[in-house]
């Protein structure tokens, strides 16, 4: 509980900060989100996946990410061409129903209800399961849905992408800690980077906090509420039917049920504001979506939980 009373307390500094004028929240939300991306994220995965204990459980943060994205996507094209939405109503949504906020939110909402030993699955279900996806699936997204978008990533591209980001090569990192030092690093090592993690929490709610905006537009009510629904309430219903005919069950199941059940991800949503995507629907659903997410990951807890 004392984790759910960070996350609340620090989002609502986030909300109250937007009102000081004197704070620069838009730099400072741009900062701290580097800073979780650059800093914290990584010192965390270096603490915690050398402490993984692979087996069969890492086939469900491995395939569930990209079937629940094949389910909600595959929502999103046949109800946008049902409503006859736009392109770019289809193209912003693509990006922020599929792809959900399983670092900034997944992770420290995962430690908060299923305790540090789910943690290492939920890294894995994010580094190898949305990052991935973000990467390959958004960069097409954004390429076949941006107004002038004039060719396809090129797989080289795409690659050059996936080994840059900062958390990926935490993650190379601390698989390589695990296959030559089974005992992991040196405590006192071991203890820093516990330190530092430990920041994430406070800085990705603040950060959320500084980001969100209220105001909702009559004409994105529709595809706003169809998207938190899917993203929601769908999705990790998709993860817990299919762990369940796979007859996986864990803390690895569990970490995948919950991570799927996560608000969309803000990286995606700047991804698709940067490219034009429908900015004020794209706002709307990750800043709703993440504060749902707050309840709704607790119903998810409560009712499908454990596996």
């Amino acid at each position: 509980m004392q984790n759910l009373l960070v996350v609340g307390i620090c989002l609502a500094l986030g909300l109250l900060l937007q009102r000081v004028r004197a704070f620069p929240a838009q730099h400072a939300a741009s900062a701290l989100n580097a800073f979780v991306v650059y800093v914290a994220l990584p010192a965390l995965i270096l603490v915690a996946v050398p402490r993984l204990e692979l087996g069969a459980g890492l086939l469900a943060p491995v395939l569930i990410p990209w079937l629940v994205l094949g389910v909600t996507a595959g929502a999103v094209v046949v109800l946008a061409r049902a409503r006859g939405w736009s392109r770019g109503v289809r193209g912003a949504l693509l990006m922020v129903v599929p792809l959900a906020n399983t670092s900034f939110l997944g992770i420290p909402l995962t430690e908060a209800w299923l305790g540090r030993s789910a943690v290492p699955w939920a890294v894995l279900y994010d580094q190898l399961g949305s990052f991935l996806a973000l990467t390959i699936y958004g960069s097409f997204v954004i390429a076949t849905h941006a107004p002038g978008a004039t060719r396809r990533p090129r797989a080289a591209e795409l690659a050059r992408r996936v080994v840059a980001f900062p958390p990926f090569l935490a993650l190379l990192g601390a698989l390589v800690v695990k296959a030559v030092a089974p005992e992991g690093l040196p405590p006192t090592l071991t203890g820093a980077l516990g330190a530092i993690a430990a920041s994430l929490v406070p800085t990705v709610m603040v950060a959320v906090g500084l980001q969100w905006r209220v105001a909702l537009a009559r004409e994105e009510l529709g595809p706003t509420a169809f998207a938190l629904i899917v993203k929601l309430a769908l999705a990790p219903v998709v993860a817990w039917v299919a762990l369940r005919a796979l007859g996986l069950h864990g803390a690895a199941a569990d970490a995948s049920v919950f991570e799927a059940a996560m608000g969309p991800m803000i990286t995606a949503g700047a991804l698709a504001v940067a490219a034009d995507l429908e900015p004020r629907l794209v706002a709307a659903v990750v800043g709703y979506g993440t504060v749902l997410s707050l309840a709704t990951t607790a119903v998810v807890h409560a009712m499908l939980l454990p596996l």
